[in-house]
């Protein structure tokens, strides 16, 4: 896997990095906040070529935004809960909600929690009961919310503009942390997300987040290298876990949520053990900053060549994605079917990419016609 971190990763995000700097230079950020764990090795490799602006690795992923977030994201948190994992085998209406976190509901429910997910019409039914009860779900969720202001307010401390720097695509991760800032915790800070990609299919996450530059992407987007957008769309869809594979992944769990132990003091909680990879992410990892120690050694005369722009490491990526070779050594790599849950240690929550791969069409090369 070093050749592919090497030959394709290094490039992306040496590329990416410099865009990150540049933007907030030219706009006077305060502070960079890497997301975990997409944020990671962008760090890494950040620390290696600036330190006028000051970064910060930060704990935040779907696991957290669901946790301390439910009642603003309810349509997430229960397509993520539920509808996705409508086809676990034996998955009833009663683990649906241990898994949401809504266990004093269960007495309350109009059927009973014995049912199956896959009872016709039972996954419309139950929505409707969450949605009935977003009220309580709401005041639920508060002490997470106080909890993750506890983790962010000494190191949002004096900062009047941040950057969150994501991988993408829908832009989730930034906007839902941007809401927090702005109007849950009521910080005096504005907050700008920068992602490597946003797509614009989703209804929730449309293109104005990028016309008024509270989402600002590096390769496409909905306004800049559109036709791009709809290539990745349109024709990479199923390969998106190989760009976030060679790109993002971190030999660490993921963080999952906030918890209040007192009005003072919280504590992280994390995501199941994923140290079988890291023997992939770690060789990726090699490649990557390989390249781009390279990369500075033979361009240090001309600073110019590391502004790569966009369109020339989108293409790099979109060649990593048609790369069969680097599918077939991705096959082992072990990745979470579902956010958090109770499950996760099953086999049937856990599956490798090649179970992805096979679930999305059957055949490593999937174009759209």
């Amino acid at each position: 896997m070093y050749k592919y971190g090497f030959l394709y990763s290094g490039f992306i995000i040496l590329g990416y990095v410099n865009f990150i700097h540049q933007y907030c230079k030219d706009n006077n950020i305060d502070k960079i906040l890497f997301l975990s764990r997409d944020g990671k090795i962008l760090k890494e490799v950040y620390d290696k070529l600036f330190n006028d602006i000051q970064s910060e690795y930060v704990l935040w992923s779907r696991g957290t935004i669901i946790s301390t977030m439910p009642d603003i994201y309810i349509k997430d948190f229960f397509r993520w809960f539920v509808v996705y994992r409508k086809k676990m085998e034996g998955f009833t209406i009663k683990e649906a909600m241990i898994d949401m976190n809504l266990e004093e509901l269960i007495e309350k429910l109009p059927f009973s929690g014995e049912l199956k997910m896959d009872e016709e019409g039972i996954i419309e039914k139950l929505e409707e009961f969450v949605l009935d009860n977003r009220e309580f779900i709401q005041k639920k969720s508060e002490k997470f919310k106080k909890a993750a202001k506890l983790y962010y307010e000494p190191i949002l401390k004096e900062c009047k503009k941040v950057c969150a720097v994501d991988i993408g695509w829908r832009g989730t991760g930034v906007l839902s942390l941007r809401k927090l800032i702005k109007d849950v915790w009521k910080f005096n800070c504005d907050l700008t997300g920068i992602v490597a990609g946003n797509t614009y299919h989703s209804a929730g996450i449309d293109s104005t987040f990028v016309l008024n530059n509270i989402i600002v992407s590096y390769l496409f987007s909905d306004i800049n290298n559109k036709e791009l957008a709809r290539l990745f769309l349109e024709k990479m869809s199923g390969d998106k876990i190989v760009a976030e594979t060679i790109l993002s992944s971190a030999s660490e769990p993921s963080a999952a949520g906030f918890e209040l132990v007192n009005d003072e003091s919280y504590k992280i909680f994390f995501g199941e053990d994923e140290s079988e990879n890291n023997n992939i992410i770690n060789n990726i990892h090699r490649g990557i900053h390989d390249f781009v120690d390279e990369y500075i050694k033979h361009s240090k005369d001309f600073p110019q060549l590391l502004n790569i722009p966009g369109k020339d490491a989108f293409w790099i990526l979109h060649a990593a994605t048609k790369d069969i070779k680097l599918k077939q050594h991705l096959e082992s790599y072990k990745r979470l079917r579902y956010v958090n849950g109770i499950r996760e240690n099953s086999e049937n929550t856990i599956g490798t990419l090649k179970d992805f791969f096979e679930e999305f069409d059957g055949k490593y090369v999937r174009e759209k016609k």
